[in-house]
């Protein structure tokens, strides 16, 4: 069955696998499948537990399942995992999970809003994941993920391969542009604030406390 979204039925034609081999636009499109998925890291400075903690909105301190490819990993480039299952056994375990830059989460997660924190913006996804980022690059993203939800509304209307020759037409121009700063975003652009928020009424914000912050001084 032809959907019409690419313009052919080989898995191997070169038009349809124009990115397969770009492993940062790989992982955000995981965000797009896996989003609200999220966890955020962070470093633990405890001698007895060196590694990362890592936490979710809504159980706050979870761990890597030890079977994971990242359960031993120290360091990260990104402060964000999206992960695939999450199961409570004798602690909460995340299973399949993959580091995630912020413009993935930007693009491909949930809707994004802009606001004026002390001296710089801060651009958030879905109030609870937080960035701080130059006003000029907040108001691209935002723009582009307006741009981006607009294609993706016309191409489930009307399903048609992106021709990638023309580089005049606007999907091409907004896809590529979006591709280009996944891609190059080899250091933060937009930097983590630190928070990831847990809801609370009348749009207030919670810190999530680790309750085992004593750890870190041993």
């Amino acid at each position: 069955m032809n959907t019409g979204f690419v313009s052919s039925r080989d898995p191997k034609d070169p038009k349809s696998n124009v990115n397969s081999d770009n492993e940062k636009l790989i992982k955000a499109v995981i965000v797009a499948g896996l989003y609200p998925k999220v966890a955020m890291i962070k470093p633990s400075h405890s001698k007895k537990r060196p590694g990362v903690k890592v936490y979710t909105q809504a159980d706050g301190k979870v761990c890597i399942h030890p079977k994971s490819v990242n359960a031993e990993e120290t360091e990260f480039n990104y402060k964000w995992l999206v992960y695939h299952l999450k199961m409570r056994t004798s602690s909460i375990f995340l299973y399949d999970c993959t580091e995630v830059s912020p413009f993935s989460l930007l693009f491909f997660g949930g809707d994004i809003t802009i606001q004026k924190d002390e001296d710089q913006e801060t651009i958030a996804v879905d109030q609870w994941i937080v960035f701080s980022s130059p006003a000029r690059i907040a108001h691209l993203v935002k723009s582009l993920k307006k741009e981006l939800d607009s294609l993706l509304e016309e191409k489930i209307r009307n399903p048609a391969p992106v021709d990638w020759q023309n580089r005049q037409s606007k999907d091409c121009a907004v896809i590529t542009a979006i591709i280009d700063l996944i891609t190059t975003q080899d250091k933060p652009t937009v930097s983590t604030k630190g928070r990831l928020w847990r809801s609370a009424p009348r749009g207030q914000h919670t810190h999530f406390k680790d309750d085992n912050d004593d750890d870190d001084d041993d």
